[in-house]
Formats: C-alpha cells, sequence, structure tokens
C-alpha cells in the first residue's frame, strides 16, 4: 500500500485507541459515551476502506507494470519482424519457436513439442495453435539448415 494511506491508516489508529482509553475511563455521560462508540466504529470503518482500495491499487499498479512489460516486449519482437499482428497467442508462438532454434533439429522439434504440451496442459494456448506451431515449425525450420 501507499504511505500515505498506511500513515492515514496509523493516525486512525491513534485515534481509536485515545477514544477507547477515554471511554474505558468511565468519566462520559450517557451521551458523551454513545458519541464515542459511534466515533470509534467510524473509524474503523474508514480503515477498511482504506485498506481494501489501497490493496486494490496496489494490485492495479502491479498488473499495469506486467502488462507495460509486455508490451515492450512484443514491441520489440515487432521491430524485428514486421506485418506481423502480434496477438498473445501468435507473440507466445514465436518465443517458444525461437526459444528453441539453435540446437540440433531433433532436439529443436522435441523442446518446440514439449513447450507447446506444457502451454496447452497450462491453458495459453488451444489444442488448434499447438498444432499449427508444430507445423509451422517442422515446415519452415526442421532440416531446413
Amino acid at each position: 500500500m501507499d504511505s500515505k494511506v498506511m500513515e492515514a491508516i496509523n493516525q486512525r489508529n491513534i485515534e481509536i485507541e485515545r477514544l477507547t482509553t477515554l471511554l474505558n475511563s468511565g468519566s462520559l455521560t450517557p451521551k458523551e459515551l454513545k458519541k464515542t462508540e459511534k466515533e470509534i466504529a467510524k473509524l474503523e470503518k474508514m480503515n477498511k476502506k482504506s485498506e481494501f482500495w489501497g490493496g486494490v491499487a496496489s494490485k492495479t499498479t502491479a498488473t499495469g507494470e506486467k502488462l507495460q512489460q509486455t508490451g515492450k516486449a512484443m514491441q520489440k519482437a515487432g521491430l524485428k519482424t514486421t506485418a506481423a499482428v502480434w496477438t498473445p497467442a501468435v507473440y507466445l508462438g514465436y518465443k517458444a519457436v525461437k526459444s528453441v532454434k539453435g540446437r540440433s533439429p531433433e532436439s529443436d522439434l522435441v523442446a518446440l513439442v514439449k513447450e507447446c504440451e506444457e502451454a496447452h496442459a497450462a491453458g495459453k494456448i488451444t489444442e488448434e495453435q499447438m498444432k499449427q506451431y508444430i507445423i509451422d515449425f517442422t515446415n519452415n525450420y526442421y532440416r531446413k539448415e
């Protein structure tokens, strides 16, 4: 959470402690007692809301940063290859093929199949996409040296 949010929560906690001490002292009239209890409940509710929305803001920021990193990687890949529409599925296929190229053709093919099976099992690609990546690899890279 943001430091300002944490500081506000801490300030309210200090106020809650002060009001609780005042409440337990027994020197309040019934009217003051009720007012103090309402104030404590209000401050606790504000703390809960601040914690919730602070957590949401932190998660949103983290997700935005991850999307930005992915976008930069996709853009970098797009600069190397033109006329390609980079959807996440196409990008995953490109990264899978790129990561296995360079070794012997048989080990490249086995590694590609393994990576495609893992991606399919994880739900990142469909069975049809998996088949297409393997067919593309065999048609364009396997034994083309």
